[in-house]
């Protein structure tokens, strides 16, 4: 294996070209009193004579890069709650199982902080088998899929309750509510349609001749009737 590559901080890079500057030293000579290259020291020369921000200009360089890697950062988390924002709402399953679905595109670090889970949890959960109640939801969302494809799809929870119950299975209405909603099964409910009343030609409405005028001296004077 080769030597690590040595890292230097910008207040070392920034001191070593002032050195360079006002000792009068050849770069050679600066360069071998402070370990570094040749070729090293002149590149942050060079660095620093294209810089507009004068003696600052390393750590303002530095500054401005942690400044967009933060930005960038904000910006993926952003763009991860947005694809997954109604996750959150439906427990914590899952909002892992988003992360295992999209952790190809993004790292895990960044994507528990953007969903705000801890990532010990996740890799628990990802060790830990199916329990007891999520085998048993997954083999009555058979039976209800039945139900809903039996009926058309018209059938909402409460028709579908009823039906399980008629075959003898013991559930709850409230968790085949929320095993529909959590799958996406739905009836289909038709539409009504609004059409407006007919208008009445006025050639075919007849005059009216009491003019609210209803009382009589006689009988089998003013007769009326009522066509509702």
């Amino acid at each position: 294996m080769g030597k690590p590559r040595r890292k230097f901080t910008p207040e070392f890079k920034q001191e070593a070209v002032e050195l360079l500057r006002r000792s009068g030293k050849t770069a050679a000579q600066v360069a071998r009193e402070l370990g570094i290259g040749q070729t090293t020291l002149s590149r942050w020369t060079l660095q620093a004579a294209k810089m507009p921000l004068g003696t600052k200009g390393f750590l303002a360089t530095e500054e401005l890069k942690a400044v967009r890697r933060e930005l960038d950062q904000v910006r993926q988390e952003r763009d991860i709650q947005k694809k997954s924002g109604r996750l959150l709402c439906q427990g914590l399953v899952m909002t892992y199982q988003c992360i295992q679905a999209e952790k190809a595109h993004d790292p895990i670090e960044v994507l528990c902080r953007a969903l705000q889970v801890a990532r010990s949890g996740l890799y628990a959960w990802c060790q830990r088998g199916e329990s007891a109640r999520q085998r048993q939801n997954a083999w009555l969302l058979t039976p209800i899929r039945a139900c809903d494809r039996a009926s058309h799809g018209r059938y909402g929870s409460p028709r579908i309750y009823q039906d399980l119950r008629a075959r003898g299975l013991r559930i709850g209405r409230h968790r085949v509510a929320r095993l529909m909603r959590l799958y996406g099964i739905r009836s289909c409910c038709r539409r009504r349609v609004w059409r407006a009343s007919r208008v009445v030609p006025p050639a075919l409405v007849a005059a009216t001749q009491l003019e609210r005028v209803c009382t009589a001296t006689a009988p089998n004077q003013k007769w009326a009737g009522d066509l509702t």
